[in-house]
């Protein structure tokens, strides 16, 4: 992660201004919360998942090259790597590395930039070179599914409630009803807000970001797009697997705007910074002064696993008519 943050051309725009010395600091402090965000904590025991959490700021790398300089090595040792270890989380890095590619494509398009052709048919190419280099890994375990039963079912409604999504920002607290593990810091979040509210920044820049965000968090609560990242098939036991994806996207946006905000000028930080610090506020004053006086503001109260959480991003569920949450279950 931290060579990606480093070294990423694509963000080389919002590097620029920045010393090395606060890049290669701040590459730090996101890399560092990446590699300990809560979901490599709450599934640590999956030893055989970390690996592709490694390759992905290297798949990511990979495709630039393919972009800008139009060689394909890199990737398809990187991509070939993700599916050696685990065949199951190669298919998820490398269906992200795919949208990431449709993400650069249709942006290309839109500024009429030339090559795309070429990039498609390179990607394309570098990705029938990789399955077919792991044919011996995806033949035997595609295989040794077929006599499997398999729930694919689905009805487009959500797989969770989308105000516990806001929680776990803020906390890890795994096996609540399908939520994804996206916590990676109360850091990250802020320099996410910072990221949005800097005005150096160009609008269509930040369009582009939320819009993927978004379509990050969508993809992870819409039952079809969740089946998508986990091959058409509800995982069994370990839910959520592609979640990792996300508190990447926010330490890379975390990123941008740690260090666009340090490159400004005086008054940017500071108007940046007030900007971001009030949004944060908020919903940490609603969360635990809320809950410390033991009335949850605005009804707001969401309960699970005998725990209270209170804020006006939660929703009110299982505490009571009274919407008390007592100080002993306080968060």
């Amino acid at each position: 992660m931290y060579t990606y943050l480093v070294r990423a051309q694509i963000l080389q725009r919002f590097r620029k201004g920045a010393s090395a010395k606060l890049i290669a600091r701040s590459a730090l402090i996101f890399s560092s919360a990446f590699a300990l965000m809560g979901y490599v904590i709450a599934y640590k025991e999956c030893i055989m998942w970390l690996d592709a959490i490694i390759l992905l700021p290297l798949m990511l790398l990979s495709i630039e090259r393919i972009i800008l300089r139009g060689k394909i090595s890199f990737y398809i040792v990187c991509f070939s790597l993700a599916v050696i270890t685990n065949y199951y989380f190669g298919y998820i890095i490398g269906l992200f590395s795919g949208l990431c590619v449709l993400g650069w494509i249709l942006y290309s398009l839109y500024a009429k930039k030339r090559g795309v052709i070429k990039v498609i048919a390179l990607y394309a190419f570098a990705n029938i070179v990789s399955l077919l280099l792991t044919a011996f890994v995806i033949v035997p375990s595609f295989l040794s599914t077929l006599g499997i039963a398999k729930n694919s079912s689905h009805s487009y409604r959500p797989v969770y409630s989308a105000a516990n999504v806001i929680v776990q920002l803020f906390q890890t607290n795994p096996g609540v009803n399908n939520t994804p593990l996206v916590f990676a810091g109360a850091v990250v979040v802020a320099c996410v807000i910072l990221f949005f509210v800097n005005s150096k920044i160009r609008l269509t820049d930040k369009m582009i970001v939320a819009a993927g965000l978004i379509f990050m968090f969508v993809s992870s609560w819409l039952d079809i797009l969740y089946l998508v990242w986990h091959v058409m098939a509800w995982p069994n036991g370990y839910v959520q697997r592609e979640a990792f994806l996300i508190p990447f996207v926010l330490c890379i946006i975390g990123f941008i705007g740690l260090v666009s905000i340090l490159s400004a000028g005086k008054e940017t930080r500071h108007r940046s910074a007030i900007s971001a610090f009030f949004v944060f506020f908020i919903y940490q004053w609603d969360c635990y002064i809320g809950c410390g006086t033991q009335v949850c503001f605005y009804s707001n109260c969401l309960s699970h696993d005998n725990v209270c959480h209170c804020g006006i991003f939660s929703s009110k569920k299982n505490c009571g008519s009274s919407g008390l949450c007592s100080r002993d279950q306080s968060v």
